[in-house]
């Protein structure tokens, strides 16, 4: 089986977070290829194939015989039952935009077909659909840029690009579904290329503008490369609902949302979408290419099960919960206002043992309610890659004490996970680490606590702290299956994947395939590198703060009401109230700030030696120090990562790699992804952080940052204590295949 097909199952896969013994359903398999690979890398796992050819089912069948945690079954998805035997989860592997294709372009069919696996999905079950989405208008016009290759064909084969446009608007949609006389075939486009200032657009000679929906420009840039299968392909109609129609259709199904997000392979974007396609609007303004695909994560609720978490309006009452301190450096005068919780250190508590095939099981809260990832955007921040959550999250279990620390581990692991007393084994320090040291006076401890003999697997929190209906419950989670979740963006918060890789090294375990996008560090001679554990005593020489009277004013702490929302007889309704209070940017401050930042991590292989060494921000009294270290450690020094808080113009994820680029002077292609963004502190910041690495380290960073042997950073891990610096390392361990 191609990669490309085992990489898609993979990702989709990775939402799903099974348990041994689940059934899932693979909806409209084909010839089971897929389906069996499936099967095969998950040999706990039931697995059913379902499609209406009978053909393909039966040479499925025959192929596969062999697995026998697999089965195959002829059936009309939007009608089919499996005689009571419930499912677990449903994938929907680029599948549904067909039989919506096939029926007349009719997007009540795709609401059949969920409606169908729904009938047969056990409660808290899950259907994966990984689709296409449209543009939040498709009928709005845009500009589109195409290279003109010269080519003058007949064929879809050898038809420049603006040939083939032409072309598809004319055979876009033909199924008539029985309709001639009435069926929608083609669409409107002109070439506007005529009186275009080419060059103004970063555009040569060779480039050709049309005007058309945004929607039909997307489904051509997706199918642009098919040539040899154009006609099969100009037939369906591959987007059917927006990213907020996708959601409300399944909320009006009864689904609860879990998680959904435009999906960017960055193989396509780089090799077939970005060389000879742009986008404009109307005022030529860029707009970003479309994304690869859509997956959405609908999980089946029980009728008493909120949807959806948000804030609704800011309060009448004055923020009175979160405390507001100010420091300088004495250094460079530069003042910081921290925000406090009430409250000593946050104890972070990961219960964990092995389980009877020695893998890796740890237990955590699921679904508890975190409604400020729902927040209203300030200064006019976007959401960047487009990931929504219902608000409901997997994180760790969790207590702010005042005091020792130990009472309070005893008390959520006897009261509110209920483990039982005879089955709690060794309990061990392990991270400590600043979430957000620049504006969260916080510091977090983590301990292990190992969990002897069997443990139920799933149970309903015995705690009520939230002040929602429900906190969730406390469920236990294969390592191996956690940490792909984590890399496509399910868990929205950092914590647990902190904790998990940290144990993970301590036990010496695996840590499985990296399935996100890869990375290939430049190569240079390494010189005057760093020893890790000199820089470490080294940041214990600073004490550079004093807290003064007043500060920058560059943070506001607010106070909003936040609502649980169901829906019930088709009626959104209210089932709780909160008042929350939580840090942004203060929008009287002059600095033009978004509340999404990134981390940046440059890397190099050394020619010499063929070892990985990283840049972490050079020690000075007026770098790396931070008044919430001093605080805590007695220390104002801190080796961390190099991070930049994006400006408000930055409006979606592919500008992200040209602005950092411009700002430290390198090369937008050494500008990669390492993994998915994530909020460092969800119950106080609504920030998020995505995380970079820049593969060919120029001046800029020579001049700004120590490098530091991979290697030696990740076996000193611990004693690091800045958390978006420990999940970069992680991350880079992980996707250079590095790990211990």
């Amino acid at each position: 089986m191609s990669t490309t097909i085992a990489h898609k199952v993979a990702v989709c896969a990775a939402h799903l977070l099974l348990k041994d013994g689940a059934v899932v359903l693979d909806a409209g398999c084909a010839d089971g290829l897929a389906t069996a690979w499936f099967a095969q890398t998950n040999p706990r796992i039931h697995v059913i194939g379902l499609d209406y050819d009978g053909g393909f089912i039966a040479r499925a069948r025959e192929r596969f015989a062999h697995l026998p945690n697999l089965e195959f079954i002829e059936a009309d998805l939007r009608n089919f039952d499996l005689g009571g035997r419930p499912l677990d989860a449903v994938l929907n592997l680029s599948i549904l935009h067909e039989p919506y294709s096939y029926t007349g372009y009719r997007a009540q069919t795709v609401k059949e077909i969920l409606a169908a696996e729904l009938r047969n999905l056990s409660p808290g079950g899950i259907i994966i659909n990984r689709d296409f989405m449209l543009p939040p208008e498709p009928e709005k016009p845009v500009y589109m840029a195409l290279h003109d290759d010269g080519r003058r064909g007949t064929t879809p084969d050898d038809m420049s690009l603006p040939d083939l446009l032409r072309l598809y608007s004319q055979e876009a949609m033909s199924y008539d579904h029985g309709d001639a006389e009435g069926h929608i075939k083609g669409f409107f486009f002109e070439e506007r290329t005529a009186g275009m200032d080419l060059a103004a657009l970063g555009l040569d000679e060779h480039w050709r503008i049309f005007y058309l929906p945004h929607g039909f420009a997307w489904e051509f840039i997706w199918r642009k490369e098919y040539r040899s299968r154009f006609w099969p392909e100009a037939n369906e109609k591959y987007g059917y609902w927006n990213a907020m129609q996708h959601r409300r259709e399944a909320e009006q199904l009864g689904c609860r949302v879990l998680f959904s997000a435009p999906y960017e392979n960055p193989w396509l974007l780089e090799h077939w979408y970005a060389p000879t396609t742009r986008l404009f609007d109307s005022n030529l303004s860029a707009l970003p290419l479309p994304p690869s695909n859509f997956v959405c994560v609908m999980q089946k609720s029980a009728s008493s099960s909120s949807f959806f978490l948000r804030e609704h309006r800011q309060a009448s009452n004055a923020p009175s919960f979160l405390q507001l301190a100010y420091f300088e450096n004495a250094t460079n005068g530069e003042r910081y206002d921290m925000v406090k919780r009430p409250g000593d250190d946050v104890v972070d508590v990961i219960p964990w043992h092995l389980n009877a095939n020695g893998d890796v099981v740890i237990f955590s809260k699921c679904d508890y309610p975190r409604p400020i990832a729902n927040t209203q955007p300030r200064r006019m921040t976007s959401n960047l890659d487009g990931k929504i959550w219902s608000g409901h999250m997997i994180e760790p279990l969790a207590a702010a004490p005042t005091g020792d620390w130990r009472p309070a581990v005893d008390e959520i692991l006897l009261s509110r996970a209920g483990f039982p007393s005879e089955s709690i084994g060794a309990i061990e320090p392990a991270l400590s680490y600043y979430t957000a040291p620049a504006e969260l006076n916080e510091r977090v401890k983590a301990v292990y606590v190992e969990i002897k003999g069997p443990a139920e697997p799933d149970r309903t929190s015995n705690a009520h702290y939230s002040g929602f209906s429900h906190d969730g419950s406390i469920r236990c989670h294969d390592a191996l299956r956690l940490l792909p979740a984590i890399q496509v963006g399910m868990l929205a918060e950092a914590r647990l994947e902190l904790n998990l890789y940290n144990l993970l090294r301590r036990l010496k375990k695996p840590v499985g395939t990296w399935i996100g996008g890869q990375i290939q560090p430049g190569e240079a001679e390494v010189k005057n590198s760093r020893q890790i554990d000199e820089a470490l005593a080294a940041a214990k020489n600073y004490r550079v703060f004093r807290e003064v009277a007043d500060g920058s004013g560059w943070i506001d702490i607010v106070r909003s009401e936040f609502h649980e929302r169901e829906l019930r007889d088709g009626r959104e309704r209210v089932t709780a109230r909160r008042e929350l209070e939580f840090v942004v940017p203060n929008p009287a401050c002059s600095r033009d700030v978004s509340t999404n930042g990134v981390t940046l991590l440059p890397v190099v292989k050394d020619t010499k030696t063929g070892e990985y060494f990283i840049g972490l921000q050079r020690l000075s009294e007026q770098h790396s120090q931070f008044p919430a270290v001093q605080f805590k450690e007695g220390h104002s020094g801190h080796i961390t990562i190099a991070g930049l808080r994006l400006p408000s113009s930055i409006a979606n994820a592919q500008a992200v790699p040209g602005w950092i680029a411009r700002q430290t002077g390198v090369h937008e292609s050494a500008v990669k992804k390492l993994g998915e963004g994530y909020f460092p502190s969800l119950g106080v910041l609504p920030n998020r952080v995505f995380p970079f690495v820049i593969t060919e380290p120029s001046r800029y960073w020579q001049e700004r940052c120590d490098f530091y042997r991979l290697k030696d950073v990740l076996e000193r891990v611990e004693s690091l204590r800045d958390a978006n610096t420990m999940i970069a390392v992680f991350r880079l361990a992980h996707v250079l295949n590095r790990w211990p």
